[in-house]
């Protein structure tokens, strides 16, 4: 029986796990929803410290707005699903109360939704991108995160594992900090790929900017300064870059607006001491599958 159980198990999972392979963002894709304004850098409290039901649900209703939605026609179920490494019932998580805490909020302004909080999906690695003093350029676009679906996390194996489910699922992401946007744009990929749909993203600390995707008039300006700056054409200059992004299932089209702005600083502002031709040659050379395991 035992057998069965974990044959039906890895069956029923299959389709979600595996590697992140970057997807473009959509241009309009709405701004993360900032909670804590007053936040400073060693502010951990909770990231929905002193918001109210009201608050965070005209924000998501704007957020709605932004991907084509009407906030009156939402689906019956919701999931709210949060980067982390592991899950053990007992064990402290600020980030589970969090997720919690966020669809007991909306569940109030949205009584005909149901808000539930996905603790089954999770990351599979330590990629050690996480804060100011980690923020490479190189190691930030290179590295793809491995994401899974464990169902011993949860009673009850939500639906949209399911095959013959035919109901897109609806997600919401929250993490407690936003910075560069990489790991929203990794657990957005992955669910996108999947056939999820991502309606909302939900952060305390936003460190530089909320927004989150790159519009193309910003990507035709990075190849017009990258040719000014490096001597070369802007197409031969995004086309190189692209080549390079290739090797790691990365794209220039998924930049996130925070990677772009590193981009530009590594490559433009700085561009004197950083070549466009060395820094493709180390981008192209990084691993981008690092198999270090998350802790336990």
């Amino acid at each position: 029986m035992g057998d069965l159980c974990s044959y039906y198990n890895a069956q029923l999972v299959e389709k979600w796990t595996g590697n992140v392979k970057r997807l473009p963002i959509p241009a309009n894709f709405p701004p993360v929803i900032r909670t804590r304004p007053d936040v400073i850098d060693d502010d951990f409290d909770t990231v929905l410290k002193g918001i109210g039901s009201a608050a965070i649900g005209n924000k998501f209703k704007e957020a709605l707005a932004a991907r084509g939605q009407d906030s009156c026609s939402l689906p019956e179920e919701i999931y709210i699903a949060y980067p982390h490494k592991y899950y053990v019932a007992d064990r402290p998580d600020k980030l589970r109360w969090d997720a919690t805490k966020l669809a007991h909020l909306l569940q109030e302004q949205f009584p005909e939704t149901e808000f539930k909080v996905l603790n089954g999906l999770m990351e599979a690695k330590a990629l050690d991108r996480s804060g100011k003093n980690n923020a490479n350029i190189i190691h930030t676009l290179s590295q793809r995160q491995r994401i899974f679906y464990d169902v011993s996390a949860t009673m009850l194996a939500p639906d949209f594992l399911y095959a013959e489910v035919e109901q897109q699922p609806w997600f919401i992401l929250i993490d407690n900090s936003y910075e560069y946007g990489t790991t929203m744009a990794e657990w957005y990929s992955f669910i996108s790929s999947r056939g999820g749909f991502v309606c909302g993203l939900v952060a305390g600390h936003v460190h530089i900017s909320s927004r989150f995707s790159v519009t193309p008039d910003l990507l035709e300006s990075l190849g017009i300064c990258l040719g000014q700056v490096h001597d070369c054409s802007s197409e031969h200059a995004l086309q190189v870059l692209e080549n390079a992004l290739a090797l790691h299932d990365m794209s220039i089209n998924a930049l996130t607006f925070g990677e772009y702005n590193l981009l530009l600083q590594t490559l433009v502002l700085d561009g004197a001491k950083n070549t466009l031709g060395d820094f493709v040659a180390q981008l192209s050379l990084n691993p981008s599958y690092i198999e270090k395991p998350s802790p336990r």
